[in-house]
């Protein structure tokens, strides 16, 4: 496991009228690390999402773990398990993406 440090990151920003982002970015894997949502002229966070937790599987890194986080709120994903594969060499699931007992979920 890995904990990536925000210690060597670059730091991309976006702004609109009425509300602006901050990506940090990891310089060694091009990876996102933290983004932040910002109201207009505030700087403290309306939310910030947040990869906190990465495993190696051979040449790929991967998240183990994220953070949503907002006032007064607190959603954490940790992943306990998770596979790697080449889509050429094993193409995903049909289902992959379907929401179980939807009105367009496949019949069991």
């Amino acid at each position: 496991m890995c904990a990536v440090s925000l210690a060597a990151y670059s730091i991309f920003s976006h702004r609109t009228d009425r509300e602006k982002f901050r990506a940090w970015m990891s310089r060694d894997y091009g990876f996102p690390l933290r983004v932040s949502w910002y109201r207009a002229g505030e700087e403290k966070p309306l939310r910030t999402f947040e990869f906190n937790d990465f495993k190696r599987h051979g040449e790929f890194w991967f998240p183990k773990g994220m953070i949503l986080t907002g006032e007064n709120w607190k959603s954490w994903v940790k992943f306990d398990e998770a596979d790697i594969f080449r889509p050429e060499e094993q193409p995903e699931p049909t289902h992959l993406f379907q929401v179980p007992n939807a009105p367009d979920a496949p019949a069991k």
